[in-house]
């Protein structure tokens, strides 16, 4: 089971190794948690009104910040010459980092098109995974080297967050200074694992395009209220996808997922699609320039993810879907069907997390 688990995790971008998201902390803290500091009503399940942020315990920073913790805490210049950014401080590297970065940045530029035979370009990504990130960061330096210009989409940034975003190009800002005029979440994401592409994007005058859809919105889905994206499928998805969807959600959590978590964790992933989605194509056509979405593998999915709602917005649009994968994870013919693309790197150091899952509900 633990070597499926972690296939399901690298493709399907949420689980509980790597980096919680705060769209997904805060659903699990919502449906799961017990009531917050002092509202202490018995707890069955039940979600409750109010969630203090005040009273939840700090997010603890390391390279298994996944839903285990939640779970058991309850808690610009143009240039020329982009220069690689330095490993990122807060990973843990293996001795042949430099090597497994080159050879999967080699990968990249062999397998993808020109960005001028695409419309949009998905890289995926298994959040933790800094050779990924590496290799990512690299080859878009090499596409702004070779004179290309392109859109920068992330899964990080949230959609409302565009004009401060957008204010803090016009002052100037640092890349540190931007992520905190957009409220990037430090807590859920390695900032310095992100860092290098948007200073990458800074230093060439590219567009940075928030995606996401906002945490608010997201647990209002997740708890079955109004919003103009609860509810939303793709054009042609039925109960095979609705049942392949559940269970990657299952298996991407071992197995131990109370059932009444499953289908509002689906409903947010799907409005979380459609809303990047939506942000790819305003970004396509307002600059004219390919879009390049950088994002965990489960929305980079061809067959589950942003792609499927890019069709139904844009008809005809030329989409390259990425999967940056792990070695040591149990692989075949269907992780290719699920992308166009696929890049194996090492695997990401990590305790087993399963484990915590395995105290708390086994």
């Amino acid at each position: 089971m633990r070597s499926k688990y972690r296939e399901v995790h690298a493709m399907f971008g949420y689980g509980i190794s790597g980096i919680l998201p705060d769209w997904l902390r805060t659903i699990v803290i919502t449906i799961m948690a017990p009531p917050p500091c002092g509202d202490r009503r018995s707890w069955r399940g039940n979600i409750p009104d109010v969630i203090q942020p005040k009273c939840r315990l700090p997010a603890i920073r390391s390279s298994l910040c996944g839903t285990v913790l939640v779970l058991l805490l309850a808690g610009g210049c143009a240039s020329k010459s982009p220069v690689a950014p330095a490993p990122p401080a807060s990973a843990v590297l293996p001795d042949s980092w430099g090597v497994d970065r080159l050879r999967a940045t080699d990968a990249l530029q062999a397998k993808l098109p020109p960005l001028t035979a695409v419309d949009f370009v998905l890289l995926g990504e298994v959040h933790d995974n800094p050779v990924q990130h590496g290799a990512r960061h690299d080859w878009l330096a090499r596409q702004v080297s070779a004179g290309r210009r392109f859109a920068v989409a992330m899964e990080q940034l949230d959609r409302p967050q565009q004009g401060a975003i957008d204010d803090a190009r016009k002052d100037r800002r640092s890349a540190r200074e931007l992520a905190e005029a957009a409220k990037f979440d430090f807590r859920g994401w390695q900032w310095d694992l992100y860092r290098p592409v948007i200073e990458l994007v800074l230093r060439n005058d590219l567009p940075l395009i928030a995606t996401n859809l906002a945490p608010a919105d997201t647990l209002a889905i997740s708890r079955g209220g109004s919003h103009p994206l609860a509810g939303i499928v793709p054009s042609g998805w039925g109960d095979a996808e609705r049942r392949a969807q559940a269970d990657e959600i299952r298996e991407g959590h071992c197995n131990l997922l109370p059932e009444r978590m499953i289908e509002p964790m689906a409903s947010a992933q799907r409005a979380r699609d459609a809303q990047i989605a939506q942000a790819l194509v305003e970004a396509r056509r307002s600059t004219g320039l390919p879009v390049v979405l950088l994002a965990g593998n489960g929305h980079t999915r061809s067959d589950l993810g942003v792609a499927r709602y890019l069709r139904d917005l844009m008809p005809g649009a030329r989409i390259v879907s990425v999967g940056l994968l792990e070695q040591e994870r149990e692989r075949g013919p269907a992780a290719g069907s699920r992308y166009d693309v696929v890049v194996v790197t090492p695997r990401q150091s990590r305790p087993d997390p399963c484990e915590g899952l395995r105290r708390r509900f086994g």
